[in-house]
Parts: C-alpha cells; sequence; structure tokens
C-alpha cells in the first residue's frame, strides 16, 4: 500500500507517526536475524510518538543535512547513466493494516529500487580503495523488497566529484521472513505498551 507524498513533508512525517520505518529496521533485528538490543529503545520513541502526536526529533549533522542534498544530485546521476526512470513515492506499508513500512529512495521499472547513501569524500575514497559492503545496510534495504514486494535493489554511495559506487542486492527470502516475524512480534509489543500508557493518563 503506497501513500503518495513527498518526503519529509508534514503529510509524510504524520503517515510515519508511530509507525517502524526500513530505516530504522537494524533496531528491531540484527543481519543474523536475532533480536536488536536497540529494540526498547526504538519502541519508546515509537510509543511516544504514538502518545504524543509528534515524531521523533533525531539529530542530523551537517554531513547528514547535506546528504539529502546529494541524494537528489545521485539520483539524477543514476537515472541519466542507466537512461531509467527512478519513481519517488512517499510511503510504501506493508499491508493494508499498516503497521510497519518504508520510505525507499526510488523504484526502477517494475522489480527494483534505489537506496542512495551520501558519502563525505574521505568515506567515499575509503570505499573505492577497500571496498563497501552492502551488509552495512542490509536490514534496510531486505525490509525495502519486504514492504515493496519487489526483487532487487540497488545500493548507492554517492559523492559529487568522485565515482560511485553501486552494489546490486537480490531478495533474501530467508531473512525477510525473519525480519516480518521480528516486525509482527515488535508491533504487538508496541501497541501493548501505548495501549498501557494511554490506560496510566
Amino acid at each position: 500500500m503506497i501513500a503518495e507524498c513527498d518526503q519529509g513533508s508534514s503529510e509524510w512525517k504524520q503517515i510515519r507517526l508511530g509507525v517502524p520505518s526500513a530505516s530504522k529496521y537494524a533496531d528491531i533485528i540484527t543481519t543474523r536475524g536475532e533480536p536488536s538490543k536497540s529494540a526498547k529503545k526504538y519502541m519508546h520513541e515509537l510509543a511516544a510518538e504514538r502518545i504524543t502526536g509528534r515524531p521523533t526529533n533525531y539529530y542530523q549533522s551537517y554531513a547528514m543535512k547535506n546528504g539529502k542534498i546529494n541524494e537528489l544530485k545521485a539520483r539524477k546521476w543514476y537515472e541519466c547513466f542507466y537512461d531509467v526512470e527512478v519513481r519517488q513515492i512517499g510511503f510504501c506499508f506493508f499491508d493494508e493494516r499498516k503497521r510497519f513500512g518504508a520510505s525507499p529512495d526510488g523504484w526502477i521499472g517494475e522489480d527494483g529500487g534505489l537506496e542512495i547513501k551520501g558519502a563525505e569524500p574521505h568515506i567515499q575514497i575509503e570505499r573505492l580503495l577497500y571496498g563497501w559492503s552492502p551488509m552495512d545496510h542490509w536490514q534496510q534495504i531486505q525490509g525495502n523488497m519486504l514492504c515493496s514486494g519487489r526483487k532487487w535493489w540497488k545500493a548507492m554511495s554517492y559523492c559529487e566529484n568522485l565515482d560511485p559506487i553501486i552494489l546490486h542486492i537480490e531478495r533474501d527470502d530467508k531473512f525477510c521472513a525473519q525480519l516480518r516475524v521480528a516486525l509482527e512480534s515488535f508491533c504487538d509489543e508496541l501497541d501493548a505498551v501505548t495501549n498501557k500508557l494511554r490506560g496510566l493518563n
């Protein structure tokens, strides 16, 4: 189920309020399919969003803000170089229940997607020299595929004036199954915590 809105807009923030999103799935499950030690903290953040009606204010460094600008340039570079359209959407829910979802950087064709990671020059150089592992963003990328039903994803490390790095990642059905179980369990507990807090008021 797709919510068509601009990412970062007030509507987008409202849609995601209290909803586990792929960019934070690493706080729920590890790359090995085990529970993350960060799960409780993330759950409390989402419960707070539901109770207060306000999104969590995550710290954004200059590099992170600049990365948003680079994301636009990276998407254009990818479209021009591969002569494809990268479709932008607001938020993709796993199903009609709207329990969890993802905000992809773009969809490619009928089966693919794109995840863009902006990098500072020295980081991009390190990645060019020594490699860049898709496991760095495994839960997010597989979570995008789980929520969208798509089969493959491109992970792109981008820094202006340096060569980009593009990795092809196939859907891992075994991990996606583990991720879905973890997300359903997480959401069940999140609902219980939220209901308990509302009952205390």
